[in-house]
């Protein structure tokens, strides 16, 4: 054993010439240099186009006031997104890091239902847990909703959810997705 790894190595010494591989010369022919600027023409932003059609509010000036009005009374625990289905404006969904999405109705929201609870199946540390959901573009007559999420077995996850859905909650029956 010790004969045949003697001689490997007296093998792949002789393949090297003892010469360094590794040059501190310029090479030969460098790269060319690239063009000039072109002289008096003006590109990217250092001109604005003419623009006619889409136009701006006045400038605030400093006697200008801002005020907010509060929506809603209900709270969240670390929401991350705030969505709506498609071409339904009569409810919100507020995703959490925590794995609950909350769905509550447009107008003269006072109590939140959940719509979507993962939080069994993911990771909760620092930035990870559930990340992001999309509804499918033909929600609900294809009632699948998208999730992005952390868990223990690989990491991130994006799942593909084909909830058996009721008027306001969706059970998801997860499936790795596409």
């Amino acid at each position: 054993m010790c004969t045949a790894l003697l001689l490997a190595l007296v093998c792949l010494h002789g393949c090297d010439s003892g010469e360094s591989t590794h040059s501190n010369e310029p090479p030969t022919n460098p790269p060319p240099s690239p063009p000039p600027p072109p002289s008096g023409e003006t590109s990217g932003l250092d001109t604005r186009p003419a623009n006619t059609t889409c136009l701006a509010w006045d400038r605030p000036s400093t006697d200008d006031t801002v005020s907010l009005t509060r929506y809603t009374n209900l709270t969240f625990n670390a929401p991350i997104a705030m969505l709506q289905a498609p071409g339904d404006n009569s409810r919100w969904f507020v995703v959490e890091r925590t794995g609950i999405v909350r769905a509550f109705p447009t107008s003269s929201p006072t109590t939140s239902s959940v719509f979507i609870d993962v939080s069994a199946r993911i990771v909760l540390s620092g930035e990870q847990g559930l990340l992001g959901m999309a509804f499918h573009p033909n929600f609900p007559q294809d009632p699948r909703v998208f999730l992005s999420y952390s868990n223990e077995d690989s990491g991130r996850v994006s799942r593909r959810s084909v909830p058996s859905t009721t008027a306001q909650r969706s059970t998801p029956r997860p499936s790795a997705c596409c």
